[in-house]
């Protein structure tokens, strides 16, 4: 997946993600994204997934 199309999903995988309170599966993912009107294919899938993965382990940033 570009990093184009990969910015382009992300807000929308990031509702789901909201929406489904932080519990996201392809299944859950894929559907939504079908909703949207966008289809995607599972190595696309497991990229988005990664990375909304990768940004919940993040700490949250620190306050000053």
């Amino acid at each position: 997946m570009s990093d184009q199309e990969l910015n382009r999903l992300l807000p929308i995988a990031r509702k789901t993600a909201a929406d489904a309170q932080g519990r996201v599966t392809r299944e859950v993912l894929r559907a939504h994204l079908k909703t949207e009107g966008v289809g995607i294919n599972n190595q696309a899938l497991g990229q988005l997934l990664a990375v909304l993965r990768e940004a919940e382990a993040k700490p949250p940033p620190t306050r000053r």
